[in-house]
């Protein structure tokens, strides 16, 4: 087992007890390049959205994170287990907890060993 491996079982059995009190159920609404409808009226093909459930803990940034950044004081960072979800999250996918919040990503990192996502996430009012 390499080491992505075993920082994703860890983080998994890490999700499932020490924090499970702070994991929620997610969905991510994620935009296929891939798919799309072609509309005849139009003339124009529209992209599918394609739902994935996945789990994460959101966080908020440190004040030096937010020092001289375009992160907002109200986003926040939600982390995702990467093999927990069968597609890359992409900057306008949208996050809705269990909760019915919802959320669009702004941002997207992954740690240097791509075992996690850390998304920045800006909750959608109104």
């Amino acid at each position: 087992m390499g080491l992505r491996e075993e920082l994703q079982a860890d983080l998994k059995e890490a999700f499932d007890e020490d924090l499970s009190d702070a994991v929620r159920q997610l969905t991510l609404s994620h935009v296929s390049k891939d798919l799309t409808v072609y509309d005849p009226l139009l003339g124009t093909n529209t992209r599918t959205t394609v739902d994935y459930s996945t789990r994460g803990i959101f966080t908020n940034y440190s004040t030096n994170e937010l020092f001289n950044s375009t992160i907002e004081p109200t986003d926040s960072k939600l982390i995702i287990i990467a093999n927990e979800l069968d597609v890359v999250p992409q900057i306008q996918d949208k996050i809705t907890d269990n909760e019915s919040r919802i959320y669009n990503i702004i941002g997207q990192l992954h740690d240097p060993i791509n075992a996690t996502y850390e998304l920045q996430v800006r909750a959608v009012y109104g």
